[in-house]
């Protein structure tokens, strides 16, 4: 993995990190306050002029709810109308509300995922989901689908012990809606936070692997709502930042002394020299780019 395309293919930009929610399987209920905001219209703007002739996938969402930026839908319209890219939006459904889902779907996006874990356990749901609430949720779901033609809905289900007894209930509730079913493993975000390996057996495929260049370096960009660009998306607390774009161009941070050596430091399997990295149980294949990007 030497060669390095002027701008990656695959991009996260994040349009806040403000959730609704402090599930414990996400880390950002460990952000502060003063930690937390949105992205600035002409900031994303900049960005997305930056990638239109590179993005194969935006990613809508990151660490906060995404449905909460005023101008989300903006957002997704500027990207349809600049890009040639997947739009891809993240959520846990509680904001799907009439208005909101009906201009979702108008907008044109590709893709929405929707978090949900549960299909009729409200307790194990908001065990997970802590400060949601399944039956509003699967209304909103209900009222979404109805309203959707051609966007690809994903109704995720992350596996845990807590939530395994629902998981056939879950792919038999929506088997007959036009949607498709994701069962999900467990993250520990890049073993950062550990204590989730002990939640579930269902963990990422890549614990018993040999450990190989993460090819996120490659080929992702993750952009906070700040502006700050960060190694990969695991890097939720930018411990790892590789520039400003309120600083500096995309192609410069990109192509710069920083990204450069985090990529030479990959590709000499010298993994401990990034803390992020250490650790990591999460690396990205090239495979799976590759699919990715085959059909998109």
């Amino acid at each position: 993995m030497d060669d390095v395309l002027t701008l990656p293919q695959y991009y996260i930009v994040e349009p806040t990190n403000i959730c609704n929610y402090r599930c414990p399987i996400c880390p950002n209920r460990f952000l502060l306050p003063e930690e937390k905001g949105y992205m600035e219209l002409g900031v994303f703007e900049s960005i997305i002029l930056q990638i239109k002739e590179y993005a194969k996938v935006i990613q809508l969402y990151w660490m906060g709810e995404s449905l909460l930026h005023p101008k989300l839908i903006e957002m997704v319209n500027f990207c349809k109308q600049n890009t040639h890219a997947k739009i891809i939006l993240s959520t846990n459904g509680s904001l799907l509300g009439c208005d909101i889902a009906d201009g979702i779907i108008d907008s044109g996006i590709d893709e929405i995922i929707i978090s949900l874990d549960a299909a009729t356990d409200e307790k194990a749901y908001e065990a997970i989901r802590e400060g949601g609430n399944l039956s509003l949720v699967n209304n909103n779901i209900e009222y979404l689908l109805s309203r959707n033609t051609n966007v690809n809905i994903v109704l995720q289900f992350i596996d845990m012990y807590i939530n395994r007894h629902e998981r056939e209930k879950f792919k038999e509730k929506w088997a007959s809606y036009n949607c498709n079913i994701n069962i999900q493993c467990l993250y520990s975000w890049a073993n950062q936070i550990p204590s989730l390996n002990l939640a579930s057996n269902n963990l990422s495929p890549q614990i018993h692997k040999k450990r190989n260049p993460c090819a996120d370096l490659w080929n992702k960009m993750s952009i906070h709502w700040d502006g700050r660009i960060s190694i990969c998306c695991f890097d939720w607390c930018a411990t790892t930042i590789l520039g400003d774009v309120k600083h500096d161009t995309l192609i410069n941070i990109w192509q710069g002394e920083i990204a450069t050596s985090l990529r030479k430091i990959h590709s000499n399997k010298q993994f401990e020299n990034i803390k992020i990295c250490r650790d990591c149980d999460a690396w990205a294949e090239p495979s799976e780019y590759y699919t990715i990007f085959h059909l998109n």
